[in-house]
């Protein structure tokens, strides 16, 4: 009997020594260069650590069951990035407002008006030649696209 306890133990001690052999896989979605990656684990133990290497401008991804779940950046750069949201919206609006004004015109009016009003065949030929068209810029190096 001692001779079982005994290699139940020596079995025991093996087994606590061995490395663990947790799978650890990247995230699904790679972190972007620069980006530290560590297990909600991770930052839960060394959570001062995590705090201080956000705040050093560094950002860290925080991952869960290896998907991203969370991200620490320093106040700052939050900062930036709220501010760089809140001022892109008025400017894509603004840019909207003329381009549409810019199509108000009568003369883009009464071209869409006969658009819509011309046969098949008309259509087929107007799209031909603005495919041509587009294919002699393009192979003198010019633009492909109108503005106006």
């Amino acid at each position: 009997m001692r001779t079982t306890n005994a290699r139940k133990t020596a079995k025991t001690a093996t087994k606590q020594r061995q490395p663990s052999h947790k799978a650890t896989t990247t995230p699904s979605s790679p972190a972007p260069a620069g980006t530290i990656t560590v297990t909600s684990t991770q930052a839960q133990n060394t959570f001062g650590d995590i705090v201080d290497r956000a705040a050093r401008d560094e950002v860290v991804m925080i991952t869960r069951h290896a998907k991203p779940r969370v991200v620490m950046l320093a106040y700052e750069r939050y900062r930036d990035l709220v501010g760089a949201e809140a001022t892109l919206l008025p400017t894509l609006a603004a840019a909207f407002d003329a381009q549409f004004a810019r199509l108000q015109t009568p003369d883009v009016w009464a071209k869409t008006v006969a658009g819509f009003r011309a046969s098949p065949t008309a259509m087929s030929r107007a799209a031909l030649a603005a495919a041509h068209a587009t294919a002699r810029a393009i192979s003198r190096g010019g633009s492909s696209t109108r503005r106006g």
